[in-house]
């Protein structure tokens, strides 16, 4: 309000145009604070404009961030654990139907190599006259 006083009382004045001029750059800076403290209260600044709503990804990235800055130092590492096990998991999984797929084709050759070679024993093996 000190703002309006000063350019009251120097525009009145003609000698005091100065002090005019300090009461609207008062006024300026009053509104300014006035804007910032705002947006660091709400943390969205003029969100009542549509040019500046959030859209749904910048949403999921201020959550993001937000989830982010909240996590201590262990529960970031516990996440990457878990994240490490599921990874590790998922491998491990990968690599045993590998593993029971040869399993299975082995065993089924070494049973056709069987059967190849008992039929091949109980042959006949006498001359022929």
């Amino acid at each position: 309000m000190i703002w309006a006083i000063l350019a009251v009382v120097g525009f009145a004045s003609k000698g005091l145009l100065w002090l005019a001029i300090i009461g609207i750059i008062l006024f300026v800076a009053t509104l300014v604070i006035g804007i910032i403290r705002r947006a660091a209260r709400t943390k969205q600044p003029f969100s009542n404009c549509p040019a500046h709503k959030p859209t749904p990804a910048w949403a999921r990235t201020v959550a993001i961030l937000r989830e982010k800055v909240t996590m201590t130092a262990g529960e970031g590492i516990k996440k990457g654990a878990e994240g490490t096990k599921k990874v590790t998991d998922r491998v491990v999984d990968s690599v045993e139907k590998k593993i029971n797929d040869v399993t299975d084709t082995v065993s089924h050759a070494m049973g056709s190599a069987t059967d190849g070679i008992h039929h091949a024993a109980s042959q006949d093996r006498t001359p022929k006259k």
